[in-house]
């Protein structure tokens, strides 16, 4: 980047400094968005596995709160539906 500025300065043209500087600068907002892009996917793929897993499949669809949070509402859910047919632990 900056041997193609010093190179546009020293040649005495600045358009060459600019489209020199410019270069990185665009490779730089294209790994950033193509990273948004991927860890979008990503999550979609995250979110569609963790729906299909047994512990999902077992308990509510959707409970808020933090993760901690939906493990003890959860349980507390299976021991109330357990104490109804009559199972204790």
């Amino acid at each position: 980047m900056f041997a193609g500025a010093a190179g546009g300065y020293m040649t005495g043209s600045p358009g060459l400094s600019l489209a020199a500087a410019a270069v990185p600068t665009t490779g730089f907002a294209a790994k950033k968005i193509a990273n948004k892009i991927t860890s979008g996917g990503l999550r979609a793929v995250d979110e569609a596995t963790r729906a299909r897993s047994p512990l999902a499949a077992s308990g509510p669809a959707e409970v808020g709160g933090s993760s901690g949070q939906q493990a003890v509402i959860r349980a507390i859910i299976l021991a109330e539906e357990a104490r109804r047919r009559g199972e204790t632990r």
